[in-house]
């Protein structure tokens, strides 16, 4: 069983909102870098990275996530769970990693994903909470790529398309990933 480190993800991910680890491929510039900077931070928290097999441990595999360093290939070096948003989405549905939750249950390193149109487009970490006397629950904040941000409250962003998903804090190293059965 691996343990999940909330505060050391969150950390990264505060450290490098606005300056970009170049010890990572970047994806500025390429359509966004936001779930590639959040599986960063994943990864600083202590997630391992799983890549299932040699045919099923590939790129496109939606069970693996995983990614090389900077200047590696990223085509097979990278799988599409770890940096884009639809594929990480689906990798957090069956991954068992992550469960969905409301808004009111985030708490600190977990994940906030927006769709539109049922298309999941972009990918953010929780980096603290707000007190509030006015509500019982914290206000989340958000940090994120794509457009650099550092911890926006999440009512600023709206929750009407918002996918929340929290983090298990013990996982298997080896993810059982198990995809829904058709019919």
């Amino acid at each position: 069983m691996k343990t999940y480190n909330r505060t050391a993800a969150a950390t990264y991910a505060i450290k490098y909102a606005l300056n970009y680890n170049t010890e990572w491929p970047s994806d500025k510039g390429l359509g966004g870098d936001c779930t590639n900077f959040v599986s960063q931070a994943l990864h600083a928290g202590g997630w391992t990275m799983v890549k299932r097999g040699t045919i099923l441990g590939s790129a496109r595999d939606s069970g693996s996530w995983f990614s090389g360093k900077a200047g590696s290939d990223l085509y097979k070096e990278r799988s599409r769970t770890w940096a884009a948003a639809a594929n990480f989405s689906q990798y957090l549905t069956w991954g068992n990693r992550a469960k969905p939750c409301t808004p009111d249950d985030l708490a600190l390193g977990d994940v906030v994903q927006l769709r539109k149109f049922d298309i999941t487009y972009h990918t953010m970490i929780v980096t603290g909470l707000l007190p509030t006397s006015i509500r019982s629950k914290s206000i989340a904040l958000l940090t994120y790529h794509s457009n650099d941000t550092l911890q926006k409250p999440i009512t600023a962003i709206g929750t009407e398309h918002m996918l929340c998903w929290k983090i298990s804090d013990t996982f298997e190293e080896k993810v059982p990933y198990v995809m829904p059965r058709a019919g």
